[in-house]
């Protein structure tokens, strides 16, 4: 009756209806009900009693034993598990029951080591079935810190707050940060609270929104749907490079990416392009000026002419489309000259000039300098096959491509 009082108490302040069930009472001890240790000494039944209540026998005279007890603590509670799918549900019962199912989710032998005090919250979880013991019920730690609140000082934790480190004046407030859409409210606005109230600053003044991947009919992803395709296993068949390039393509920001096979497949086309390229400006170029770039080069045929002003197009196009965080745009403005322009049509017309004594030598400076400026713009969306071409040019200045220069698309711009 006292635990029925208390869910109705409850039910009105909720405004809710309260479902009463007898499963959820406490354990029924029968003929013991209400007796003490003392009193059952003093009748000589405590014997009798304790190798009941510990057994495995199902008798209404005596009561519940451990092990019915237990079971239907189990099956109750799946059941309202089943009844309320993805519900906030408030159980009200006895401190009994409650550590009893304690015990069962810490897989326990005895209830001893199960504290609870009247009026205790206790909260659980339903989740998959367990592979060891096979509950689907969960206690939630309470010894944790809340993901999103210890996640909100990231910014600036890393870099050794609460010390004054070189670090933390060098990289904090940084410019960009990029995240999903969909924890804009959970962690941007709180790292913009954290880093204001403790360090008087915000942590940046861009967020730049990338969409959820999605399957390739634009739906959310699922295990129980089987429509999972895992970025290890496309990476593993079709290159990191493909995977991202194939990631950024096509995509505007803030919207969702339909992934499928067949355009991580595409975009490893586009590696094997971008490589046989290479292999034929390295077959035909004896060496590289980089002092050179491609403001440099000088046209002598109208093909010179028009891969030269393509190039020009194609840096600007691409340098632009970055700083506005057009990144899609940048990618799909590079990948046309790569292969449109400079593959498809110069490399054909460079082959005549390569044989002739007058054109060969300003067609080679052409081929060298245009692959270097190639693979810097390329660069960020496909990093590995870039680094390796690079340190295949003659006579490169042996940095890493990752820290050369950006191609210039302006005279005081870099």
């Amino acid at each position: 009756m006292r635990a029925r009082e208390t869910a109705e108490i409850i039910s009105r302040k909720l405004n809710t209806e309260a479902l009463f069930d007898k499963g959820l009472r406490e354990r029924n001890h029968g003929i013991f009900e209400g007796t003490t240790k003392e009193e059952r000494l003093e009748k000589n039944i405590e014997e009798e009693f304790r190798n009941f209540v510990d057994g495995t026998a199902d008798d209404p005279t005596y009561g519940e034993s451990l092990a019915v007890f237990e079971k239907r603590i189990t099956e109750e509670i799946k059941k309202h598990g089943d009844m309320h799918p993805h519900k906030n549900v408030l159980i009200v019962t006895h401190g009994g029951f409650i550590r009893s199912l304690l015990a069962i989710l810490k897989r326990l032998e005895k209830t001893a080591g199960v504290s609870i005090e009247n009026a205790s919250v206790v909260h659980f979880v339903k989740g998959d079935p367990c592979a060891r013991c096979g509950n689907d019920f969960y206690e939630q730690d309470p010894d944790t810190l809340d993901t999103w609140f210890s996640s909100g000082l990231w910014t600036f934790s890393t870099l050794g707050w609460p010390e004054e480190t070189n670090d933390l004046k060098t990289y904090h407030p940084t410019d960009v940060l990029e995240t999903g859409y969909d924890i804009l409210f959970f962690w941007v606005a709180r790292m913009i609270l954290m880093s204001t109230y403790l360090l008087g600053e915000v942590p940046f003044r861009t967020v730049y929104l990338h969409g959820l991947i999605r399957d390739a009919e634009k739906k959310k992803m699922s295990k129980s749907k089987g429509n999972i395709v895992d970025p290890l296993d496309l990476g593993e068949k079709y290159g990191i490079d493909a995977l991202r390039f194939g990631l950024v393509f096509g995509t505007a920001p803030g919207t969702d990416i339909p992934l499928s096979e067949d355009k991580i497949r595409g975009m490893k086309y586009f590696s094997n392009k971008l490589w046989n390229i290479a292999r034929f400006v390295l077959t035909n170029i004896d060496s590289i000026d980089f002092e050179k770039t491609y403001k440099d080069l000088f046209a002598k045929t109208d093909a010179d002419k028009d891969i030269i002003k393509k190039l020009s197009a194609a840096v600007l196009e691409t340098s632009d489309n970055l700083e506005r965080y057009n990144i899609h745009e940048a990618a799909q403005s590079i990948y046309s000259y790569a292969w449109r322009e400079f593959a498809d049509s110069y490399l054909e017309a460079s082959k005549p000039q390569l044989a002739s004594p007058e054109l060969a030598e300003n067609t080679k400076e052409i081929l060298g300098v245009t692959l270097a400026t190639i693979i810097k713009l390329l660069h960020p969306f496909v990093p590995f096959i870039t680094e390796k071409i690079w340190s295949l040019l003659p006579e490169h200045p042996k940095n890493l491509l990752m820290i050369e220069p950006w191609p210039s698309s302006s005279d005081d711009h870099t």
